[in-house]
């Protein structure tokens, strides 16, 4: 006569299966061998028992299933696959064999076998298709097969449609698989439901600067602020897209406080002295390392936008970076203009790897200014070979004329 087999779920493995159901009967060996493993408490020795006892003619897929769950709570990869299979071969449709190897499989990144292992558990029965669905979409994301995850996540979430994990994963799945108005309406109405939930505002946000909707995710943005939710990175978005739109004090209170890199404070800064704001790009002087090249250089253009002489400075960053083009271009249109005809040659063949266009006219221009017209037209034809300009056309030829008319 068979007893109802009791399937010992050990500690070390996934709680989930502490809430699935009990599908095999065991034999009169087989329940004898259990009540011997549930008075031992090593499980180290519980598995020595079910390994003998599993070599006998009478086991069944009782014992090989409970041998396989202790192995895998013994971190036993080997064995629990060995073991599970042997439960499968005797019972091809044994529910809970095939879902505690796909989360076997899934917890050793075989993304691949636990999908269909996973697959069969659900074809099976819907008694943990909660748990199973989100392993089973992890695995399929994990495998960049989003379609198909998203088709999980829908039918479980026909159990729980309030299951923020089954949400957040649908979600990804929608922004992977390029459906971003459809990942819009979900993530307002997940936002309905739970609206501190920081990840679908920063959907949100990302959504509206794709559509160029700059006002929706600063909005999107201020969100994360009020529900205390904003990391630096959202913070320094946040600074951006505010810059973006030229509101330079709103900009600059989200950069407060954030790290933000040299070379990004560099370009902010010298976003702002383009377009006048000397004021806030003296702040963000103050977030780069003194003394620095990056910190000369906005120094410079701080004072060269004011009108003041930025020689210095300049001459300052480049001999911590002699390397830097920009800094040579700057330096060579100094020395042009206080007639430094040898120091603005050697910088404007400096600037050349970065600036050549605006080289080539500089060169020229000294040689202009040192009466080499032809010199100077030979070097204007050079880059006009290269870039094909308009502007270097109409010079050669305002510059012939003068040479012409100087004859």
């Amino acid at each position: 006569m068979k007893s109802l087999f009791i399937i010992f779920i050990f500690s070390l493995f996934l709680p989930l299966f502490l809430n699935a159901k009990t599908e095999v009967l065991a034999n009169a060996y087989e329940a004898k061998v259990m009540a011997k493993v549930k008075e031992e408490k090593s499980d180290k020795l519980r598995l020595e028992i079910l390994l003998e006892a599993a070599k006998s003619e009478k086991a069944g897929a009782a014992i090989f299933f409970n041998t396989a769950n202790l192995a895998a709570g013994l971190s036993d990869f080997k064995t629990a696959l060995e073991f599970y299979k042997k439960a499968l071969n005797l019972e091809p449709e044994f529910y809970l064999a095939k879902r505690n190897l796909a989360f076997l499989y899934y917890k050793e990144e075989k993304y691949e076998e636990a999908s269909a292992y996973f697959a069969e558990a659900l074809r099976l029965s819907n008694d943990d298709v909660l748990g199973i669905s989100e392993a089973f979409a992890s695995a399929l994301i994990s495998l960049k097969r989003y379609d198909e995850a998203l088709t999980i996540l829908e039918n479980a979430l026909i159990f729980d449609g309030k299951n923020l994990n089954l949400m957040r994963s649908k979600a990804f799945c929608l922004k992977e698989t390029g459906q971003y108005d459809r990942l819009e309406k979900y993530a307002k109405y997940v936002l309905n439901l739970y609206p501190d939930e920081a990840v679908f505002w920063r959907l949100l946000a990302r959504i509206n600067l794709e559509k160029n909707n700059a006002n929706s995710a600063i909005a999107n943005l201020e969100a994360l602020k009020k529900i205390n939710a904003a990391n630096a990175e959202d913070m320094i978005l946040l600074g951006d897209v505010y810059l973006s739109l030229n509101l330079f004090s709103k900009a600059l209170d989200a950069y407060k406080n954030q790290k933000i890199s040299d070379d990004k404070s560099v370009r902010i800064a010298k976003y702002l002295i383009a377009n006048s704001a000397i004021s806030e790009s003296k702040k963000i002087l103050e977030n780069l390392e003194k003394d620095s090249a990056k910190y000369w250089e906005i120094d410079a253009l701080i004072l060269k936008a004011e009108g003041k002489n930025s020689k210095e400075s300049f001459e300052k960053s480049y001999k911590k970076d002699p390397l830097n083009a920009f800094i040579a271009l700057s330096l060579a249109d100094i020395a042009l203009a206080e007639k430094q005809v040898e120091s603005a040659k050697i910088y404007y063949k400096l600037a050349m790897k970065d600036y050549r266009l605006q080289s080539f006219v500089g060169l020229a221009n000294v040689e202009i200014l040192d009466g080499n017209y032809k010199a100077a037209l030979k070097i204007l034809k050079e880059a006009n070979l290269e870039f094909n300009s308009k502007e270097i056309a109409k010079f050669i030829f305002d510059l012939e004329g003068f040479s012409d008319a100087q004859r």
